[in-house]
């Protein structure tokens, strides 16, 4: 089976998704992207819908591309 490109999207805060749990999830799909987002709740989609679609649509223009830009950097900002 070919891999396909996944979004693996959490809240930092997040009491349901660990970031343990999410890096494994993460480490399991080639061509996966993790991106933890602030102040989104246990479901982003529906407690910060602006950062949830703005995650989206920045991965599905591209920007996922590649964890390598992330690797060091700060917490994504969707809102910016």
């Amino acid at each position: 089976m070919r891999p396909i490109p996944a979004l693996i999207s959490r809240d930092r805060q997040s009491t349901i998704l660990s970031h343990e749990t999410a890096m494994r999830m993460h480490d399991a799909l080639q061509m996966s992207t993790l991106i933890e987002l602030e102040d989104c709740g246990d479901c982003p989609a529906k407690d910060n819908t602006k950062a949830a679609a703005a995650a989206v649509n920045w991965f599905l223009t591209g920007g996922g591309n590649s964890d390598a830009e992330f690797a060091e950097s700060d917490p994504i900002d969707p809102n910016v």
